[in-house]
């Protein structure tokens, strides 16, 4: 009888233990996906951030990097007019000369700053220097000169130096032509007058920009010699013009 009762505690223990061990695997359960949730939730938080802070931060670099190459752009001055100067005044003045220009076949003098100039401005301003003296002076300091050669380091130096197109900001209007009062200009083709060039490339490639790849500049119709009216157009609508007045181009080939 004695082991009949041992053996029902027995059972009964064992079935509270399982009861009680389920329990605590649920209470478990539950802590560890309480735990999880709040992990999850505090990853996704500091993620947020994260990603908040990788934004504000490539803000932050593009807008220095997009500062740094606006301070390195300067527009090439092959404008005519005083308003057009100030226009495209150069923004980059280390390869600066006295004529207010990048300079153009740099010379670099043997003054204690080894000062630059452009050779036909420092030709001309000792020409004026040395009418009642001999001696050859740097137009900075008025240091004597001995030696003025040829900077091929700074003319490299300027050759990469980074310029936009001269129509980023010009009006084909503005552009001369060879016969003002006889000739006309395409209007039907370039109802803005105002062109923007958006290249932008070293020094020594924009003069073959200018001449043989600009949309923008300003060309005259093949058919011009022969009598057609139109005098000067952007090279991107010669295309244009040429389909629209294909019948009078035709008309005027004898």
């Amino acid at each position: 009888m004695n082991f009949c009762l041992t053996l029902a505690n027995f059972r009964q223990l064992i079935f509270c233990s399982k009861n009680w061990i389920m329990f605590y695997l649920i209470s478990l359960q539950k802590k560890i996906i309480i735990i999880h949730t709040s992990a999850k939730s505090t990853i996704t938080r500091i993620s947020f951030k994260f990603n908040l802070i990788s934004v504000r931060v490539i803000v932050f670099l593009l807008q220095t990097q997009q500062k740094c190459v606006d301070e390195r752009y300067f527009s090439f001055k092959y404008s005519r007019s005083e308003t057009d100067k100030k226009k495209n005044k150069i923004k980059n003045k280390k390869y600066h000369c006295r004529c207010e220009e990048v300079c153009r076949s740099p010379m670099e003098l043997n003054c204690s700053k080894g000062h630059i100039f452009c050779e036909e401005c420092i030709e001309k301003y000792w020409k004026m220097d040395n009418a009642n003296d001999d001696e050859k002076h740097c137009p900075v300091d008025d240091e004597t000169i001995t030696v003025a050669q040829r900077s091929l380091f700074i003319q490299r130096c300027i050759d990469q130096l980074l310029v936009r197109c001269p129509n980023h900001q010009t009006k084909i209007k503005d552009k001369p032509t060879k016969e003002p009062t006889d000739i006309k200009i395409d209007d039907t083709l370039t109802k803005d007058n105002t062109v923007f060039c958006t290249w932008i490339g070293p020094l020594s490639e924009v003069q073959d920009h200018i001449i043989n790849k600009c949309e923008f500049r300003g060309i005259a119709c093949p058919f011009q010699i022969l009598g057609c009216s139109v005098a000067t157009m952007l090279s991107k609508d010669l295309p244009s013009h040429i389909i629209q007045f294909q019948c009078k181009h035709h008309s005027l080939v004898p």
